[in-house]
Parts: C-alpha cells; structure tokens; sequence
C-alpha cells in the first residue's frame, strides 16, 4: 500500500494535467482535508481503470458483484439463494488444482453447506458411538466428480447416454424399495 501512495504522490507532483472529471483542474479542498484530485489516477499508463480493470479492482469488483450476486439470489429467491452465488464465487476465489485451492474448496463448501445453510441432522451409530450428520454436507461429496474433470469430454457413446437417463429414475426406486424393506 505504501508503494501504491508514494507512486500517486510522483503522478501528483507532476506537470501531467488531466482534463477530465473530478478535479480537472487539480484545485484545494478545504484546509481540513488533503487535497485528493492531486492523486487522481484515472489516465495514468501502467494503472487499473473500471474499463479494463486488473489487479485490485478487479478484485473490488469481483467481490461487490458476488456480494450484489448474493443478495439479488435471496431477493429473487434463486436456487440456494445466495448460497448458490456464494459456491460459484468459492469455485472462482479457489480455481486451481494446487493443494491450498483444494482445501479453500472444502473449507469454504463447509462453511456454506453446514454452518449457512444447515437443516436437517440425521443420528448415525456407529462403533457404539452416535454422530449426528448434516444433510447439506453430503454436498461436499460434490467435490469428488469435481475433482476429476479434467477439461475433456467423457464417453458419449448411446449406451452410456441411456443408461446417464435410466440412472435418476432407477436409484429413486431401488431407494423406495429399500425403505419399503426396512420400514415392515
């Protein structure tokens, strides 16, 4: 941050004079405060503007979409809400297969799955212990097909296809099956 000062207070010293808005004409505010329009850098070569932005505004940028994304998603009643806007942003923020974007991914997964959005806990025993288990963190088990795409498309062939159609309708009777079996 320090470097980022000293060069705006270089560009103000300069003899650059900008003929644009605000401070086109490098004038003083009052004796309170410092004069900003001497560090007016919205011409200057080499840093970021709103037209092409790079570096920390991008990131501003990024980060006010996702907070406007999140709050327009519970507004709008979108699927997951702003949730759903908060795991495309962890996806975007933690892009990369390096070992500190993996555990970002989990980690901020987590946080939105079972400490956001919570909900229903099922009691597990097991080894004679009881554990209570988040239904929404079962999303995490996501990460796992996430993980292995590597960029290509996977097999195509008719079979496969009918058999990715059968899957959904067959699982959810092999499931009713199982409860009917359980529940006599």
């Amino acid at each position: 941050m320090e470097r980022l000062y000293k060069k705006l207070e270089s560009y103000g010293q300069s003899d650059y004079y900008p003929f644009h808005m605000p401070g086109h004409k490098r004038s003083f505010c009052p004796e309170t405060l410092k004069n900003p329009y001497e560090i007016d850098i919205t011409e200057i070569e080499g840093f970021d503007d709103l037209h092409h932005a790079d570096g920390i505004l991008e990131e501003g940028m990024a980060r006010m979409a996702n907070a406007v994304g999140a709050l327009l998603g519970t507004l709008g009643m979108t699927d997951y809400y702003g949730a759903g806007v908060l795991t495309v942003f962890a996806f975007y923020l933690f892009r990369g297969r390096k070992w500190w974007c993996l555990l970002g991914q989990v980690l901020t997964l987590y946080w939105i799955n079972v400490v956001l959005l919570g909900g229903l806990m099922y009691p597990i025993r097991l080894f004679g212990m009881e554990f209570e288990l988040c239904q929404q963190g079962l999303a995490l088990l996501a990460l796992v097909p996430i993980w292995l795409y590597r960029g290509r498309q996977g097999c195509h062939s008719k079979p496969f296809q009918y058999a990715c159609y059968a899957f959904y309708p067959v699982h959810m009777l092999l499931l009713v099956l199982a409860l009917n079996f359980v529940n006599r």
